[in-house]
């Protein structure tokens, strides 16, 4: 019987002569053959390494809209039609991906997305094919990070807003590795018991965003500099009436009254205020000091930190345009928060996004298109054959050494798209 973890393309074995030389284990800088018959080399023998070339993957983000319709296009059982753009999408980036010269990240957003989708399960099918186990970290945590290199700019008198992060540093797994052949994941159903949670959430959201366009709209004419420091202001309140919630909780808690287990653990705004403190601490012990400097960094600073600057960019965007009438309220996505959340965090550590009109439109227009640093390449369906060509280019402008290696690991047929990926499996 052969081994059933090494892999084509085989080649003739050095000591059986069999044509059973496969490829058993694919790194980063090199991979290995065993034959899948004979087991040659074997623990005594000098293990049969071969060299890999560098690879620096493009890196590009998909938003839902992308995943959830090239779901449809692929699943045997969807019966309307699909833009056909969609199909032809996957089949480019599922071929770049083989081709090792791309990875599409997943995110915490995918999976909170799809919780209510028809498909859940085939879009994580679908968006872990792409992604081949890279994941971004959850977007709060890299707030997190950014606030805690923007203080350390702030006390050791460094530039503001400059970054030493990159992509590299905000995801699990190593981007620039070549894949192996074979991706275990595990269907946890834990998306079934967030659903409710995240219902109750998104209504709140919803909500929350119909209020804010009520008072953009009555506040006629407002530019876009008003705005921006209007939102500004928000973020102290932010994390102060986040933090509380905690605070309040635990109080509860010891005086004996009834509150949600849940609700005593540290939530996001407390850990991060905690953090800022603690920070500051570093620098005086006096405690009316570290209450004014978190204050004062809250307040002047905070600007400077990448997610809270786009994201406060966004929100000053689309209220400019709704008190400009410009943008009707009722034209605001649904998902316009979380959307947000998702583009302030994984904007700058990406090469090429593709969003929805509305969102892909605001990053285009002034003063965002040129006041934010590190703006990828921006797509949506206004300039979706642009999306194509972008990834022929990335093919295009690959040496052909690249080609020869990727066939000599994983074989001539590798590289065709997964179409069945969504069929029923034997």
């Amino acid at each position: 019987m052969l081994n059933p973890f090494i892999n084509e393309p085989y080649l003739p074995c050095p000591k059986c002569g069999e044509t059973y030389f496969g490829v058993l284990h694919i790194s980063k800088f090199q991979y290995s053959r065993r034959c899948a018959k004979c087991g040659f080399p074997s623990a005594q023998d000098p293990p049969a390494w071969f060299p890999l070339l560098p690879v620096n993957k493009t890196v590009i983000y998909l938003d839902q809209l992308m995943i959830s319709n090239m779901v449809k296009s692929l699943h045997p059982d969807f019966q309307r039609s699909v833009d056909p753009f969609f199909l032809e999408a996957f089949k480019k980036l599922d071929r770049l991906s083989k081709l090792q010269l791309i990875v599409c990240p997943d995110s915490e957003f995918y999976e909170n997305e799809s919780i209510f989708s028809a498909y859940p399960s085939e879009h994580k099918r679908v968006y872990e094919l792409l992604s081949h186990g890279i994941t971004y970290w959850p977007f709060w945590t890299v707030l997190r990070f950014e606030i805690h290199e923007q203080l350390e700019n702030w006390f050791e008198k460094r530039k503001m807003g400059q970054t030493k992060y990159t992509v590299h540093n905000f995801v699990h797994g190593d981007i620039d590795e070549w894949q192996e052949k074979l991706l275990i994941t595990v269907e946890t159903g834990r998306w079934k018991n967030l659903k409710a949670d995240l219902q109750t959430t998104n209504l709140n959201l919803k909500q929350g965003i119909a209020e804010l366009a009520d008072f953009w709209e009555s506040q006629k004419d407002k530019d876009f500099d008003f705005w921006f420091q209007h939102e500004l202001k928000h973020w102290k309140n932010t994390f102060e009436e986040g933090a509380s919630k905690t605070i309040e909780a635990a109080m509860k808690y010891i005086q004996g009254l009834s509150v949600d287990p849940l609700e005593i653990l540290p939530n996001s705004s407390y850990m991060i205020l905690r953090e800022i403190k603690e920070f500051v601490g570093k620098y005086t012990k006096d405690e009316d000091e570290i209450q004014k400097l978190t204050k004062e960094f809250l307040l002047e600073q905070i600007h400077h930190v990448p997610f809270v600057r786009i994201h406060t960019m966004l929100f000053a965007a689309i209220a400019t345009k709704i008190s400009s009438g410009h943008m009707k309220k009722d034209k605001i996505n649904s998902s316009i928060a979380s959307d947000i959340n998702m583009v302030s965090t994984y904007l700058p550590f990406c090469d090429a996004i593709f969003l929805d009109r509305q969102m892909a439109g605001l990053l285009r227009d002034q003063p965002l298109k040129n006041c934010i640093d590190k703006m990828p390449q921006v797509f949506s369906m206004a300039n979706k054959q642009e999306f194509l060509t972008y990834l022929d280019n990335i093919e295009k402008n690959t040496p052909t050494t690249h080609f020869e290696k990727v066939k000599e690991v994983y074989g001539e047929e590798w590289v065709n798209p997964y179409l069945t990926v969504l069929h029923p499996q034997l």
